[in-house]
């Protein structure tokens, strides 16, 4: 019979030695567990017996609920303003080309009848290219000087080759403001209409 009371007292230690607190499902209360040794004096068959005995009992305490944490502040995001907008850049036409200081000269004696047809009445001062186009049906060539109002004979002729019937040839001339005169000096084709004047200005 001791030996069982034994026992008892020592699982009766046990359990308050490893007695801890639990909290309770409220969360604004702390419940702890403690054990407490009675002892008893209990009278059997006529004789008084000590018996220990190990009291279970809880103890409640009210704590302060958690307090929420203020919520962090949101970090403020600089704006990014976009970068200017550049204008467009406008991109220059390209100025046309000046047009070629040239001249035609169709020579024509068809018919019977010889003539200098020019291209242009009109050039302008500087290097002048100058073409002698034969349309006719005899060789031809081409004398070029500039005269004055009277057709007074100014500086010296430029000569232009002989071209012989469907054939062009080119030749290069300065010119200066004023009036230039171009005669076929072949035979007698300048009298009989093969000539022409152009104004340089």
């Amino acid at each position: 019979m001791r030996r069982g009371l034994a026992v008892l007292t020592v699982l009766a230690l046990a359990l308050g030695l490893f007695a801890v607190s639990r909290p309770s499902a409220h969360a604004a209360t702390t419940c702890s567990k403690h054990a407490k040794w009675v002892v008893k004096h209990v009278k059997r068959h006529g004789k008084s017996k000590r018996v220990v005995r190990v009291k279970h009992y809880w103890t409640c305490q009210e704590v302060a609920a958690p307090t929420t944490p203020a919520p962090a502040p949101t970090p403020t995001v600089p704006s990014v303003q976009a970068p200017p907008t550049e204008p467009p850049t406008t991109i220059p036409t390209p100025a046309p080309e000046p047009e070629a200081n040239a001249l035609g000269v169709a020579a024509d004696d068809r018919g019977g009848v010889k003539s200098y047809t020019l291209s242009r009445q009109t050039v302008r001062p500087g290097h002048l290219t100058v073409q002698l186009q034969n349309k006719g049906e005899d060789p031809h060539d081409m004398d070029i000087q500039r005269v004055g109002p009277n057709e007074e004979p100014l500086g010296e002729v430029v000569k232009v080759p002989v071209t012989e019937p469907g054939a062009n040839t080119n030749a290069s001339v300065n010119v200066e403001p004023g009036t230039y005169r171009m005669w076929c000096d072949l035979f007698s084709h300048a009298k009989e209409g093969m000539e022409a004047t152009v104004t340089v200005k």
